[in-house]
């Protein structure tokens, strides 16, 4: 007796169909790298205004989206020859600048202080300056005050960069000791006995 084998159709796993980016959303990674505020980027990119903020966020996690503006942004970098080394000095100019090298004393006795000229300030210490006003004094003559941009935030930003401070230091103290700050000098193990023994203590 001849047996009869059903064939086994085998189905052909169709393969995802990927688009490419849309005009409007070229648009938003152009102007997303300008300024890097997604919510303006959708805006000038001919997005709704009242959902700009919503569709700007969605943009961002889309993969295609996010490629583009790396790509982007590295074409740029490579234009404008900016590498992490040369931001990294620009943020060390200002962190380590001193206020001494803009001012100049004018009289012995006086000890009447005023600001450096220009001319003899160098392209590094210029490039600390963040604005120069000119004002009026009382008798009408003319003055300049000028303001460095500034230093803590730079040296903040170095320091991040170098990995010298730790912001994720969480310690599980025990419970009622209240709240601690740990100075990162002392370790964890060392710290959280410390805890323990102002527990103890009361204080």
């Amino acid at each position: 007796m001849a047996r009869f084998e059903k064939k086994r159709t085998t189905r052909k796993k169709t393969q995802k169909r990927e688009y490419p980016l849309t005009d409007k959303q070229k648009c938003f990674c152009q102007e997303y790298i300008i300024d890097l505020n997604a919510k303006q980027a959708a805006i000038r990119a001919g997005y709704s205004k009242h959902s700009a903020e919503i569709t700007g966020s969605k943009l961002l996690r889309n993969p295609k989206v996010s490629d583009e503006v790396a790509k982007l942004k590295s074409q740029r970098g490579e234009r404008l020859e900016i590498t992490a080394d040369s931001v990294v000095k620009e943020i060390a100019k200002i962190g380590f600048q001193n206020i001494a090298n803009y001012l100049q004393m004018a009289g012995d006795d006086e000890g009447y202080i005023s600001m450096e000229v220009l001319n003899n300030l160098t392209p590094e210490q210029t490039a600390c300056i963040a604005e120069i006003t000119e004002y009026e004094t009382d008798t009408g003559r003319k003055r300049f005050k000028f303001k460095l941009h500034d230093k803590l935030k730079a040296l903040e930003l170095l320091g991040r960069h170098l990995g010298i401070f730790n912001d994720n230091l969480n310690l599980k103290l025990p419970e009622g000791c209240g709240v601690l700050v740990a100075p990162q000098a002392i370790d964890k193990d060392e710290w959280s006995k410390m805890a323990s023994q102002k527990k103890v203590n009361g204080k």
